[in-house]
């Protein structure tokens, strides 16, 4: 969904954000999240239509300009305005992530720098020591499939994004 895609740039920017809040500047460590989500950010303006620029698809346009066979008469489905809204927009989604990220570590900057300081201290933690750590509750057990099984539609994770957000957690938390 929409909410969750922005959730997602949101997370993606967390490692930006940190160094923003935490140390007063931006580094290059960042540049793989920016990537990150700047292509989330424009698979919902080009694919998916999620933005004000209505509900269609740029993306036809942007696979003919990228592939090999384009040339400077290569025709587009849009005009160099829209082109010109489609980067503001992404853009701007890109900027509210991360301006949430920082808002959100900015909320919870006392329990950031519990957690780093007891970081320091032990050098290593896992999940749940995170968790504990920030008293924040156990996630309710998640059902294991073999890699062979069909996915439950009412299940919208996976175990690789279930690990995903547990090591950007414990990453962000570190920086």
């Amino acid at each position: 969904t929409e909410s969750e895609l922005r959730d997602l740039i949101t997370m993606t920017l967390g490692g930006r954000a940190a160094e923003i809040v935490f140390c007063g500047e931006a580094t290059t460590g960042a540049q793989n999240d920016l990537a990150q989500a700047t292509k989330i950010a424009g698979d919902m303006v080009r694919k998916f239509g999620m933005s004000p620029l209505g509900s269609r698809s740029y993306e036809a346009a942007r696979q003919a300009l990228i592939s090999s066979s384009v040339s400077a008469h290569t025709p587009r489905d849009h005009g160099d305005d829209t082109a010109n809204s489609i980067d503001r927009e992404i853009q701007r989604i890109v900027d509210e992530g991360l301006e949430r990220a920082e808002s959100l570590l900015r909320e919870h900057q006392d329990a950031a720098d519990s957690l780093a300081a007891r970081l320091m201290e032990i050098q290593e933690m896992d999940g749940k020591e995170v968790r504990g750590a920030l008293g924040l509750p156990e996630p309710e057990p998640v059902e294991r499939r073999p890699a062979n099984a069909t996915k439950d539609s009412s299940d919208s994770s996976t175990d690789a994004e279930d690990a995903e957000v547990e090591s950007k957690a414990t990453s962000t938390a570190t920086a």
